[in-house]
């Protein structure tokens, strides 16, 4: 709670008379504020929204697949190209770069390192690996090893508790 005024003794009638017109005053302000409901309906709506993952449209060949984002294992560089993996353990070249990816899946995919994104849903585990670093399993077969750097690891371990 807070003040509004103080009244020190000793008082008078005035001194009391300011200290109650002032709470009129206050009480009156914020009687007349109304929440905006369409305001409020809005910013709810685009926070639902943002939780569900966009597509990403995939080129291959001559056709366009636009692949939904929740379906998306990780993305990865080979060689220079960005690709992607879904749960079905599906490879798909990408347009975009990782950093971009970074930017349109957080916080639902996690860097660990440049070359990996991966996401919530794939991480099957972490484990304790050399000189501080974390390893981590996917829920999908994948050879390479994706490694958090020790520079990562705290911000990985609250996003893996978090999300």
């Amino acid at each position: 709670t807070s003040g509004i005024d103080y009244i020190l003794k000793p008082f008078s009638k005035n001194t009391v008379q300011k200290a109650i017109l002032k709470f009129k005053t206050i009480t009156q302000k914020t009687d007349s504020i109304q929440p905006n409901y369409k305001e409020l309906f809005d910013t709810i709506s685009k926070k639902i929204q943002s939780t569900k993952l966009s597509n990403i449209i995939v080129y291959q060949g001559d056709k366009i697949i636009p692949l939904a984002g929740d379906t998306i294992a990780l993305f990865y560089i080979d060689n220079g190209i960005v690709k992607a993996i879904n749960f079905d353990n599906k490879k798909f070249t990408i347009s975009y770069n990782l950093e971009e990816l970074e930017q349109k899946y957080s916080p639902h995919f996690f860097r660990p390192n440049r070359q990996f994104l991966v996401n919530r849903s794939a991480i099957k585990e972490a484990a304790q690996y050399f000189n501080r670093k974390h390893l981590v399993h996917l829920t999908i077969p994948f050879s390479e090893q994706i490694l958090v750097g020790k520079e990562k690891i705290n911000a990985f371990l609250d996003w893996l508790a978090n999300y």
